[in-house]
């Protein structure tokens, strides 16, 4: 039986509401009870085991409905008062869940067992009541779907390795058999949902992934000799087939041994007040094949739709934004195949830049996808049915700033971001110019400004409790060596300024036709001068990122206006590198290209001259 009750305070936890009823029922002699309160809601729902005891209740706490479904109170009934409030107490119009029946009765049934002597028990409790940690079978990685506006599991990962977990004052631990672990902090945590018997789990919906950590092996992973070791190393996956998935999908299932719901809740301590679990069965699916697969499946299938639909492939700027859909978990690999329809559609009627921005919208759009999420709101056709509003919107000519055409100082550029486990599609955004950019402004699109950084999206530092080498010899060094591919194009490392590196980001590059020949990214670097003096390896990379610095103003100066004087120097010592002077007639040029907001007559420039172009800062 189910009771609904009304007036609860809208910031009052689940646990705190427990708390206020449970001397109540306990008065009563209602023991076999749990309580359901939603965050930022103003109701719960109260489970009773036995009708009878719920019947008990709504007799001398309950409201019945009256005339125009008014409520009034039952008869030798009072009203239940909680911090000021007068609570309303119905009979709820739907049946309880029968998860939370069974969970119900196997509590009680663990209840009665535990006032019985230990010799006629038979069996030891599955767990002591004071732990924090429960013990688990195996683990399962995966995402949320939707199937007859029912939210499903879908598995694509099983680790078959026992271990625990346990909760603690800031995060989630997983410590695996084989020595591995995996920290789940609250911070990136969306919604955790407890099952009991027979089928015990604890579910976790993330927003970012979570950290993985090995053991330091004895020979030290690239440490130095005598350097002191962590106990732990940092890594990408659990394996190779987690691989393709640890940064995409964001919902861990631990399957564990035989708990109740309410050992879960005591195990979790103080965590559970900061979690906030939710109680539902969980359906899971096992999908027809692996996740590498259906992402291979959906790239392949996104470049033969293009390329039979339209007589040259299919724009990049689309195929960017329907990428950035899978690669930021914002729909499966399966489901985005669902939209090609639309697409082409919308290119049809208003191009493919509008195309490209109403898909982008999306991102910002899309619900989060969890156990509570409303299928209706996150199925296909709810999603066409955004995509179409979008393009009304962007025809009617509503844009944001970084929608807007390319401005006299910026161009807009791709972004990639790489983090430990998976890979991240931004933007376009607006960059400042610099002399690459200038030179090739038709070809903007073939060059990506790559970041790396930590799941946070903060830069990747040094921590005295594991390593981060790993990080930066298997997966980020291997990144700048071999490049990636997004949207059926192969992106290689260009290079990078000074400011940039300081910011852990650098330039990559596609190949693509200039002067009507294919364009490489070692070609392109030959072209911005003659390196092949310089034997430093530091000094030259120096030197060809000041191509990447930014120049947001560019002036055309006639062949000749250099002139090289000789450098002062006294007792050795070099006083003018790096020192300059030039003409009042080129100053006054300079002032009248200055962007309006940095109009003015600034006397200092930092310039990059280089053929015709003069590019400088102020």
């Amino acid at each position: 039986m189910e009771v609904f009750v009304r007036g609860v305070p809208l910031r009052t936890t689940e646990n705190e509401f427990s708390k206020f009823i449970g001397p109540i029922l306990s008065n009563l002699n209602i023991h076999d009870w749990q309580c359901s309160k939603r965050k930022q809601k103003t109701f719960a729902f109260l489970t009773f085991l036995k009708a009878k005891d719920g019947e008990r209740f709504l007799a001398l706490h309950g409201q019945a409905l009256g005339g125009f479904s008014a409520l009034s109170l039952s008869a030798n009934g009072s009203n239940l008062m909680y911090l000021g409030t007068s609570l309303l107490c119905s009979l709820s119009n739907k049946q309880p869940d029968p998860l939370a029946l069974k969970s119900l009765e196997m509590e009680s049934k663990a209840r009665l067992t535990a006032k019985q002597p230990a010799s006629q028990s038979g069996t030891d409790s599955p767990m002591k009541g004071g732990s924090s940690s429960l013990k688990t079978v195996d683990i399962s990685c995966g995402m949320w779907s939707y199937r007859n506006s029912r939210p499903v599991f879908i598995s694509y990962f099983d680790w078959k390795s026992r271990g625990t977990v346990k909760f603690s004052s800031k995060m989630v631990t997983a410590s695996l058999e084989s020595g591995m672990r995996i920290d789940f902090w609250f911070t990136t945590v969306e919604e955790v949902n407890l099952e009991s018997l027979p089928h015990a789990a604890i579910t976790m919906t993330l927003n970012q992934a979570p950290t993985f950590l090995r053991p330091t092996s004895d020979r030290g992973d690239f440490l130095l000799q005598n350097h002191p070791q962590p106990a732990w190393t940092r890594i990408a996956c659990l394996s190779g087939q987690h691989e393709a998935m640890s940064g995409t999908c964001l919902v861990y299932r631990f399957r564990l041994e035989a708990t109740t719901v309410d050992q879960q809740r005591k195990a979790m301590g103080r965590a559970h007040g900061i979690l906030r679990p939710i109680q539902q069965h969980v359906e899971v699916v096992s999908p027809t094949e692996s996740y590498k697969a259906e992402m291979d499946t959906f790239l392949q299938r996104m470049e033969l739709h293009s390329m039979s639909r339209y007589p040259a492939a299919l724009p990049f700027t689309v195929k960017f934004q329907l990428q950035r859909l899978v690669q930021n978990s914002f729909l499966s690999p399966e489901n985005i195949c669902g939209l090609f329809p639309e697409v082409d559609k919308i290119i049809t009627r208003s191009g493919s830049r509008i195309c490209a921005r109403a898909i982008r919208r999306l991102c910002s759009q899309l619900p989060y996808r969890c156990l509570e999420t409303d299928a209706n709101e996150a199925d296909i056709a709810a999603i066409t049915t955004r995509l179409r509003s979008n393009e009304e919107r962007l025809q009617e000519g509503y844009v944001s700033r970084y929608e807007m055409p390319n401005l006299q100082d910026r161009a807009y550029i791709h972004r990639v971001a790489f983090s430990p486990t998976g890979m991240h599609l931004l933007g376009p955004e607006p960059e400042p110019y610099n002399r690459v950019l200038r030179r090739y402004r038709e070809n903007h699109e073939y060059f990506a400004r790559v970041v790396f950084y930590d799941e946070n999206g903060e830069a990747i530092r040094f921590s005295p409790l594991w390593s981060n080498d790993a990080l930066y010899h298997e997966r980020f060094k291997r990144i700048l060596n071999e490049g990636f591919g997004v949207a059926s194009r192969r992106f290689n490392f260009l290079g990078f300024s000074h400011s940039s590196l300081r910011a852990q980001s650098c330039w990559f590059m596609a190949p693509f036709v200039h002067e009507g020949s294919l364009l490489f990214d070692r070609q392109l670097i030959q072209g911005l001068g003659d390196f092949s003096k310089i034997r430093c390896p530091a000094k030259c990379a120096a030197r060809i990122g000041q191509a990447f610095s930014e120049t947001p103003v560019a002036l055309t100066v006639p062949e000749g206006v250099v002139q090289v004087v000789p450098d002062i120097e006294r007792n050795g010592r070099v006083f003018s590198d790096g020192v300059g002077s030039l003409s009042k007639a080129l100053l006054e040029k300079l002032w009248a290209v200055l962007p309006p907001e940095r109009r003015g007559k600034p006397r200092a420039f930092q310039i990059r001259y280089s053929g015709t172009w003069l590019s400088h800062y102020c």
